[in-house]
């Protein structure tokens, strides 16, 4: 029994390396802490300007940098990593499929 829990726990750690740390640069994925906006009042059409005329779930509707400039210091390189989580792989994102419940 005691194997079997080493064996699993063991599996998990393996199945778990980070991408760089196997040779592979990781991927960039962009933070946006919805709450956050949420408890400043902001309504989802100030960042997702065509939310209200969309009508497929597979149009990307991620607001771009300049609309993040209306509101944040974007210009400032040493900021990057407040959105990014890798801004030297930064570029397309595909779409993320989500309902309104998971955003934090």
């Amino acid at each position: 029994m005691k194997t079997l829990f080493v064996m699993a726990v063991l599996l998990t750690v393996l199945l778990n390396v980070p991408l760089a740390a196997v040779g592979q640069e990781r991927p960039d994925v962009i933070i946006i802490p919805h709450g956050t906006h949420f408890d400043n009042e902001l309504d989802c059409t100030d960042c997702h300007v065509d939310v209200e005329e969309s009508r497929s779930a597979l149009v990307s509707l991620r607001p771009d940098m300049d609309v993040c400039s209306d509101c944040h210091e974007i210009d400032d390189d040493d900021s990057c990593t407040m959105c990014h989580t890798n801004p030297d792989e930064a570029g397309d994102y595909p779409r993320t499929v989500f309902g309104a419940e998971n955003f934090d």
